[in-house]
């Protein structure tokens, strides 16, 4: 029996209004030289002291949670327009996702339709993703689909599900006789070749020697373009979110989860001696073009051109695994 071929594809680096309880309005008296806001006739004292209880008896729960706070102070009246005119963009950035998903769930439907089912590729494929609710990595295969209907969902739900990225796409909800609150799975295998071997020596019950695997990344920032310790003070503003628009949270994240992947795969193959059936591809990227939802043409265009530079200058390791699968093709 020949070896098994295995393709990785790296996965590309995801509103609640508050009802005004308080009953009170403001409204804006001006002069020639200032403006203020006085409350109408029958705000009182204890309506200030109704306020500010509430905010005491608030301050030890949401002291460590911005998001808390900032939905608390969008919801009071009482607070100047002005104040809440700045506190509004922050609503965006910190309590919903960048990206509302339309446009993603459009392009899904546009190429797989909305009942194409995961037992139907021609091809056995295997997609991670990330149950938020269950606190685990929930695995979707072909061959799983194949014998369990509650894993065989559409393909359309679990590439939104797998492509919800934290802080970009909200996570992503459905069901079949199972109830799965997905994001992506990079979270969990954002080098999925590891679980790619794993799973067909489990479904296949194939021999690891026998395994044959081109991991191909989807680009990693430069080092001169990587975090340093003196870009920050390093709080939960800076590891959130950076002026450059970066998270650098997420990307340590899966970044690390890539790299522990690579360095225990490719020294696997190497200490049994298989190096040769294991390779991988990775291009270093500018922090500009590592940019994960930049769909302009320019950065389309630059991304295909550093993609064809990477095959040309691994040409030598291509053509030895071109030859080694035929070798394989001709031993089956």
């Amino acid at each position: 029996m020949g070896s098994e071929p295995i393709l990785v594809r790296q996965a590309p680096l995801a509103k609640q209004r508050h009802g005004d309880r308080s009953g009170h309005s403001l409204s804006k008296v001006g002069d020639d030289h200032s403006q203020l806001l006085l409350a109408e006739e029958h705000f009182k004292i204890s309506d200030h002291h109704e306020a500010w209880t509430q905010f005491s008896q608030m301050y030890a729960e949401v002291v460590n949670s911005p998001a808390k706070i900032l939905r608390w102070l969008l919801s009071r009246s009482w607070i100047p327009a002005f104040i809440k005119n700045i506190l509004q963009p922050l609503k965006k950035y910190l309590l919903l996702p960048k990206y509302d998903g339309e446009n993603l769930h459009d392009t899904i439907k546009l190429n797989l339709g909305e009942k194409l089912s995961l037992s139907e590729t021609l091809a056995d494929v295997i997609i991670p993703t990330f149950d938020i609710k269950h606190f685990r990595p929930t695995i979707f295969s072909t061959s799983k689909a194949k014998r369990d209907k509650s894993m065989d969902p559409s393909l359309f739900d679990i590439c939104i599900g797998t492509s919800a990225a934290p802080c970009y796409f909200p996570p992503y909800y459905f069901k079949t006789s199972q109830d799965f609150n997905l994001i992506d799975g990079g979270v969990a295998a954002n080098n999925p070749a590891l679980l790619a071997a794993c799973e067909v020596m489990k479904e296949r019950k194939t021999d690891f020697q026998k395994l044959v695997i081109l991991s191909l990344g989807t680009g990693a920032p430069d080092e001169k373009d990587r975090l340093e310790v003196g870009d920050g003070e390093w709080g939960v503003a800076d590891w959130v979110w950076q002026d450059d628009e970066s998270h650098p949270l997420l990307d340590v994240l899966m970044s690390a989860a890539d790299e522990m992947t690579e360095m225990y795969i490719s020294n696997i193959f190497q200490y049994t001696g298989l190096e040769g059936n294991y390779t991988r591809l990775q291009a270093n990227l500018t922090l500009k073009d590592s940019a994960m939802d930049d769909s302009g043409q320019e950065n389309l265009e630059n991304l295909q051109k550093i993609g064809q530079d990477l095959a040309k200058n691994n040409d030598t390791k291509l053509e030895d695994l071109a030859r080694r699968l035929i070798e394989i093709r001709k031993a089956r």
